[in-house]
């Protein structure tokens, strides 16, 4: 006679239920294994994005450390700071998202094998961004009256005036910067816009301390240093870029030192489908700007605190 708890052993070791089980939990890691190694599957996206959330990051890490710095000068500098950053991003919003969209015109391109096309791009990109650079410059003459309308405290005014007929001549530094990281990132090279925003970003801060406080032999200047630093590290980012554009390698692929000129079709091109993008990035920005104007209002407390809050609360939502 067949040993009976044998038997037993047996009907539960193929259970049907069970085996269904370790089959659909099979078919299951099959899939996922599929959908993180095929091409354009997961892994291939975080390789791609996880650089650029890093580089975001490394952005808001310096703009907070930047305030901080500005807080111990004063509540008042860091509240300026805070204000005039996002009144001159706003200014800023159109011309940066045509810019930005230069990454589409080089990602297409690369895809489809036109490799002359990606550094013509590019340079249509840096083109664009120079167009623009004297309209950021001039809005510093608007200083005056922008923060006079917003009705903030006298000694406050002053500084966001101040800080913001600086950083206006930071804005083609970073307008051309965006155009230029685009060669690389259109190509999926994300890591060579990680290393260069995040070691310019290193650049900014020990500018901001140097210039802030008064050391290593620059002037104290407090939040008009906090702005020089600005400028200078954004059109040394741009100068970078530009120089890893024109290497040997990159022009022996992409043409990069002779598909500079002005090419007015593709321009216009990057115009029509970039402005959009422009347009909607300035009417999200520009209501958030007025809401911050709004409560710089209510006195320095609110303003101060606000301007903390935000500081903080980037943390979470940039690198998204």
């Amino acid at each position: 006679m067949p040993d009976r708890d044998a038997t037993e052993r047996a009907g539960e070791r193929y259970n049907p239920a069970s085996f269904e089980k370790s089959f659909a939990l099979c078919i299951f890691m099959s899939s996922v294994n599929n959908w993180w190694h095929r091409p354009a599957g997961g892994r291939e996206v975080v390789t791609v994005a996880l650089p650029l959330v890093i580089s975001s990051l490394s952005w808001t890490v310096m703009s907070f450390i930047d305030r901080m710095m500005l807080y111990w000068v004063s509540g008042e500098a860091m509240t300026a700071a805070f204000n005039t950053s996002i009144m001159w991003f706003a200014s800023l919003c159109l011309p940066l998202g045509i810019c930005a969209f230069t990454n589409t015109f080089v990602a297409q391109y690369f895809g489809s094998g036109q490799d002359s096309e990606v550094g013509r791009s590019a340079w249509q990109g840096i083109w664009i961004a120079l167009i623009f650079v004297p309209f950021c410059v001039a809005a510093g003459w608007l200083a005056p009256w922008l923060f006079a309308m917003a009705g903030h405290a006298a000694d406050v005014s002053a500084m966001e005036q101040t800080y913001f007929q600086i950083l206006v001549w930071g804005s083609g530094g970073l307008l051309v910067s965006q155009s230029a990281s685009a060669f690389f990132g259109g190509q999926g090279r994300t890591a060579v816009v990680m290393w260069v925003d995040s070691a310019f970003a290193v650049v900014n801060l020990v500018l901001d301390w140097f210039w802030i406080f008064g050391v290593a032999g620059f002037p104290e200047m407090g939040i008009a240093g906090a702005g020089y630093a600005t400028v200078l590290s954004l059109w040394l980012k741009a100068a970078f870029y530009i120089w890893l554009m024109l290497r040997a390698k990159e022009h022996a692929r992409f043409a990069t030192r002779t598909n500079w000129t002005f090419d007015a079709a593709l321009v216009w091109r990057m115009l029509r489908y970039g402005g959009p993008a422009g347009m909607q990035m300035m009417v999200d920005v520009a209501g958030f700007t007025t809401f911050v104007m709004l409560v710089g209002r209510l006195g320095s407390v609110s303003a101060e605190a606000t301007s903390m809050a935000f500081s903080i609360s980037s943390f979470a939502f940039m690198p998204v």
